[in-house]
């Protein structure tokens, strides 16, 4: 039972943060449909990548360009949504990011092989824009309630996971190429816990809303 609640966390946890977000997705700023547009991508990627490794066909084309979703979706949602930067910055990470994701899968990574690399600064980008975001926030008036921030627990959700998976990809690369796949199979539960923590804490960044809306109607 818990082999399958972390190998299935990243399909059950994104549709339950998905379920959740829709009973309050009137109170969110617009700049949240693209959290919610984040999960739904996440749980039918996922799902299918699961149903495709319990019949042991081949998925790894499917995190190669996940991540390059990842980047285009999130890069957006922190740089233009988040950190208000100019979207020139945008399109000079979102363009930088897809030639090496591009020269990864024709030199070191074919489709038909995990991407370690790809994933790895996919996750570093992100877990930098992350603590950018939180950075920002702490130079602010608003860190004095900052548990009541959606930013502060969405910014959280991806600093916290970002960093666990990056460490359970290296190392996951390291062990299959030099033929620990036992080894590897088990720290590929980093990655998989870490999936957990990011859509608990999106969950929660998203209930502020509701929390913030019913505070100033009293």
């Amino acid at each position: 039972m818990a082999d399958w609640f972390l190998n299935y966390s990243d399909t059950y946890m994104p549709l339950l943060a998905l379920l959740a977000s829709l009973f309050f997705i009137s109170f969110m700023d617009k700049k949240e449909y693209l959290l919610v547009a984040y999960l739904s991508v996440c749980f039918v990627v996922f799902l299918v990548t699961n149903l495709l490794a319990d019949k042991g066909i081949n998925n790894m084309y499917f995190y190669h360009f996940f991540s390059l979703f990842e980047i285009a979706l999130l890069g957006y949602y922190f740089i233009r949504c988040l950190l208000k930067k100019s979207i020139v910055l945008y399109w000079l990470i979102l363009g930088g990011y897809t030639i090496f994701w591009y020269i990864n899968i024709v030199i070191f990574e074919p489709l038909a092989v995990f991407n370690s690399n790809s994933s790895v600064v996919a996750n570093l980008i992100i877990l930098l824009l992350s603590m950018y975001s939180l950075f920002e926030i702490s130079k602010s008036e608003d860190v004095l309630y900052f548990q009541r921030l959606p930013n502060f627990w969405i910014s959280s959700a991806f600093l916290v996971s970002c960093a666990l998976s990056i460490f359970g990809f290296v190392a996951y690369k390291y062990l299959q190429v030099n033929n620990y796949r036992d080894d590897a199979n088990r720290i590929w539960l980093v990655p998989l816990s870490s999936s957990i923590i990011r859509f608990v804490f999106i969950t929660i960044g998203l209930l502020c809303y509701k929390r913030r809306r019913s505070i100033s109607s009293t």
